[in-house]
């Protein structure tokens, strides 16, 4: 308690008081200079709201502590710092679109060298599942690193409930600012990805180009992995992705536009866990 001696330490008490009070009112400052005010209309009773007042300028904030609560400032500020500097660590840097390489000049679409989400050709890999069309799994995607490799951990649960049953990590393959932009992968022989599974289990490529007329068509392919949780490396070959879904059904897969790749654990109730660690093309 706050006594020594039996007796109430009074100037901690009134120190506390005061402390809240002025807490009390800095609070009742911020609130009055942020929120929208009413008027009566002339004549009636009736009450009339402004035009909501800007959004609060944090800066705006912080130049109040500054004035009135120069305590409270310096607590506001370390907060302000500190979460600038976790922003910092967790966004990718990125640089200029130009300065990513080029997948079909290099060959790399990637080699985990960048921050995921980015990729090496300055695309994000983005997470889906088949919630977008109702369905029920629950997939994962994350940064992981296997026996010093980098890579990507797409997992989750897959349920083919309610016509669904895929998890997925996919990216553009077109570093152009239109994201429907393609490349031409025809000097290329097909898909060349390391990757790793503790059962292994089978899993998907999908390709997409402007011939998939729907969100849900694509050229597919199935690719092994090895029992044990140990790296493989695994080529698909472009001449074995069949069309699946309207546009795509029953054509040959167009590999001088290619748009968008993606990895799929599909088609089937089972626990996903699949580490990526390179994707590439390849030329026998």
């Amino acid at each position: 308690g706050n006594s020594t001696g039996g007796r109430v330490d009074e100037a901690g008490v009134v120190g506390r008081l005061v402390e809240r009070e002025s807490l009390k009112k800095t609070k009742t400052a911020l609130e009055r200079a942020t929120r929208t005010t009413a008027k009566p209309r002339a004549g009636t009773g009736e009450r009339i709201s402004e035009p909501p007042a800007k959004k609060a300028d944090p800066s705006a904030a912080l130049a109040f502590l500054k004035r009135k609560q120069p305590a409270l400032f310096s607590a506001a500020q370390l907060a302000e710092n500190r979460k600038n500097e976790d922003n910092a660590k967790t966004e990718p840097l990125r640089k200029n679109r130009a300065a990513y390489p080029v997948c079909t000049t290099s060959g790399v679409i990637d080699d985990f060298s960048e921050k995921y989400p980015l990729a090496a050709i300055g695309n994000e890999w983005t997470l889906s599942s088949d919630r977008v069309m109702g369905g029920v799994s629950v997939a994962a995607g994350a940064a992981g690193e296997h026996e010093g490799k980098a890579c990507v951990v797409l997992s989750g649960e897959v349920s083919t409930e309610n016509n669904g049953g895929f998890v997925q990590v996919a990216v553009d393959l077109s570093s152009a600012e239109d994201p429907m932009a393609t490349v031409d992968a025809s000097a290329w022989d097909g898909l060349e990805l390391d990757v790793r599974c503790p059962r292994g289990e089978d899993y998907n490529v999908h390709l997409r180009t402007p011939q998939c007329t729907r969100v849900f068509s694509s050229f597919r392919a199935t690719f092994p992995t090895t029992e044990g949780g140990e790296w493989g490396t695994v080529r698909i070959p472009f001449d074995v992705f069949r069309g699946n879904g309207p546009g795509c059904e029953g054509e040959a897969l167009d590999v001088s536009q290619l748009r968008r790749l993606g990895i799929l654990g599909i088609g089937r109730d089972f626990t996903a866990e699949l580490s990526v660690a390179g994707v590439r093309l390849y030329r026998n």
